[in-house]
């Protein structure tokens, strides 16, 4: 059976959970988040139907996908990165924290700007597709940024789980909704927009 990007595989309930497949879960979401930023930079009127859908996602994913990633990461990445005490990630961790304020913001102004766009906004302020279309392209290079920071921590996490660490990672899946990435949203507003068009959308790449 195929599994969705972001999505997990069901395992028995007493297997450990695999930190590599939640981390690649997370990393293959944003990705996605990503593509659709990228997409709504290029079709931005909301006219547009290709551009309405890309909008559309994006208001609902954006802000849900990032608390995600900050859950995994806070919870239970950098807990045990710290505790197993590799000093050449430290930085990295530090960094990433850093950034977390930044990005919240870029999201918040996108998400609101989007908003507007669509109509979906009770503020009176017009929707500006040149400052909107700037300030989805400062998301998504501070997005870039992030992520490929992220990626520094997959080696020093790719090695098997002590008993305290699988304890952390179990309890944090027990916390998150199922799935534990909302990819759920991202594929239901790809199928409106197939059923609505007949065909794949060409901004939506869910592969």
């Amino acid at each position: 059976m195929r599994n969705w990007p972001g999505t997990i595989a069901s395992s028995p309930m007493d297997m450990p959970p695999d930190i590599c497949e939640l981390i690649e879960a997370d990393a293959r979401l944003q990705r996605e988040i990503n593509h659709a930023l990228e997409a709504a930079i290029d079709h931005l009127l909301p006219a547009a139907e290709v551009g309405r859908a890309m909008i559309h996602m994006l208001v609902r994913t954006l802000v849900p996908s990032w608390q995600s990633h900050v859950s995994l990461q806070s919870e239970v990445i950098f807990p045990i990165a710290e505790a197993r005490q590799d000093s050449a990630v430290l930085p990295a961790i530090t960094r990433l924290r850093a950034s977390y304020p930044e990005l919240a913001h870029h999201h918040a102004t996108v998400g609101g700007a989007l908003q507007r766009l669509l109509g979906l906004s009770q503020s009176p302020e017009q929707g500006d597709l040149s400052g909107t279309r700037q300030q989805l392209c400062t998301a998504l290079k501070a997005r870039q940024v992030h992520f490929r920071l992220s990626a520094q921590l997959d080696a020093p996490l790719s090695g098997p789980l002590t008993p305290a660490e699988q304890t952390l990672c179990t309890l944090w899946l027990a916390t998150r909704p199922q799935p534990c990435f909302p990819l759920n949203m991202l594929l239901a507003e790809w199928v409106a927009h197939q059923e609505l068009t007949g065909g794949p959308s060409a901004g939506l790449r869910l592969h």
